[in-house]
């Protein structure tokens, strides 16, 4: 499982490892200084069978009115039994990634402080079905991490780009 963490995957550049996706973070942002940029970090899972669940976790980096970029990495997860613990995973896993995100920007002194303000953690949680009972523990959860919380329907990261994939 160390080595399935650390691997991520580009539409464009396919398999790399989390020090090659940053380094490509990295390399956007510095290309284009003068744009605004935001982080968003999100995680959708599929139920497989017996508890088993595979979990698909996003990071990209938008360039503010310009596009942008995202990787990809794809998780299995054993003893995995409700929605309720399958969407708690998923804003754990998102909130690893974005604590590995943070760390990996000040190594580099690459570090803002308005990155974690700017990175926005996106939950596949909504208004509407079952999930709407979640919202306000798992945006405080993610608040109180330090990042900003999206739901459904600002929560595209997870519940579109990441949904693709899971599959």
């Amino acid at each position: 499982m160390a080595e399935e963490n650390n691997i991520f995957f580009s539409p464009c550049l396919g398999r790399l490892r989390f020090q090659e996706v940053m380094a490509e973070v990295f390399s956007f942002i510095s290309n284009y200084k003068k744009d605004r940029f935001r982080l968003i970090i999100g995680t959708d899972s599929k139920n497989s069978f017996r508890g088993k669940a595979t979990f698909v976790s996003i990071l990209a980096v938008h360039r503010i009115g310009k596009g942008g970029r995202f990787f990809w990495q794809r998780t299995h997860l054993d003893k995995i039994f409700t929605m309720r613990h399958r969407i708690w995973q998923e804003v754990n896993l998102s909130l690893a990634l974005a604590q590995k995100t943070i760390f990996a920007f000040k190594t580099k002194n690459f570090f803002d402080p308005l990155i974690p303000q700017n990175l926005e953690i996106h939950v596949d949680i909504g208004t509407k079905g079952e999930t709407r009972e979640m919202i306000s523990e798992l945006v405080s959860y993610v608040e109180q991490n330090g990042f900003q919380a999206k739901i459904k329907p600002d929560s595209f990261g997870a519940s579109i780009v990441a949904d693709r994939f899971c599959g």
